[in-house]
């Protein structure tokens, strides 16, 4: 009984997070407390009469530049074939790391000079794609 007691002192002063077993939950909309200790029903979103729509709020004033033009066709075509070089570079360099450890230095050489030709294509293209993006993103200025 005491212990019944302090819950309910308890249970007054801090709330409960859920309903004891000596209190059915009460029928009705769900409740929210407020920093005040009382409770307020669920905010529930407005409802329109039949046949109108939720008005839709306007387009935005502002587009940024820098999002638009980066899905601009010449763009990415240009990064995509920079990170084609890019592959080609790595798979070059790695086969000459293997070359040179199986003891081919002529072939590790080749490889070598093969990784940095597509080292250099890809530096290049994304030199002119950075280029582009750049002049793109600053016309109006």
């Amino acid at each position: 009984m005491l212990g019944q007691l302090l819950k309910a002192i308890f249970n007054l002063f801090c709330g409960s997070p859920s309903p004891s077993p000596e209190q059915p939950p009460q029928p009705g909309p769900p409740t929210q407390q407020h920093p005040s200790g009382q409770q307020h029903p669920a905010t529930i979103p407005p409802t329109y009469p039949q046949g109108q729509q939720k008005p839709s709020r306007p387009p935005k004033k502002y587009q940024d530049q820098n999002q638009a033009n980066q899905s601009n066709e010449y763009y990415v075509s240009l990064r995509a074939r920079a990170n084609e070089h890019g592959d080609q570079m790595a798979k070059r360099f790695q086969e000459g790391h293997e070359a040179y450890a199986r003891g081919d230095g002529a072939l590790a050489k080749e490889l070598s000079n093969k990784g940095k030709e597509h080292q250099r294509k890809m530096e290049q293209l994304n030199k002119e794609a950075s280029d582009f993006i750049f002049v793109e993103n600053n016309k109006a200025r």
